[in-house]
């Protein structure tokens, strides 16, 4: 399971459908389909329901698996906003080193 398969699934499950997920995320719908298909896949289960042309809803299963998937993103989020955080602070206190006056 990749986190870019769950940033995928939850903007399915949030929109309503793959053409806008896609669209928000700069590719094409059948990458989106197929990045479903792949976790649905891993899964063993189905994590959308077909209703109409193109909408979309969250199957049971999938319902379950939104809240624990958006957990996941969040801390994701936070983990690489830290990250990006203490490569700056890394790159001041390296800079300011080199800096300071000789003795």
């Amino acid at each position: 399971m990749k986190i870019v398969e769950l940033k995928y699934f939850s903007e399915v499950a949030n929109s309503g459908s793959f053409l806008i997920a896609a669209q928000k995320n700069f590719v094409s719908e059948s990458v989106i389909r197929q990045s479903i298909t792949g976790l649905e896949n891993e899964l063993g289960i189905k994590l959308f329901e077909h209703h109409g042309n193109s909408n979309v809803i969250p199957s049971v299963a999938g319902m379950q698996f939104i809240s624990s998937a958006n957990e996941l993103l969040i801390e994701f989020q936070k983990l690489e906003e830290k990250v990006k955080s203490f490569n700056k602070k890394s790159y001041y206190y390296y800079n300011n080193m080199y800096d300071c006056p000789s003795p």
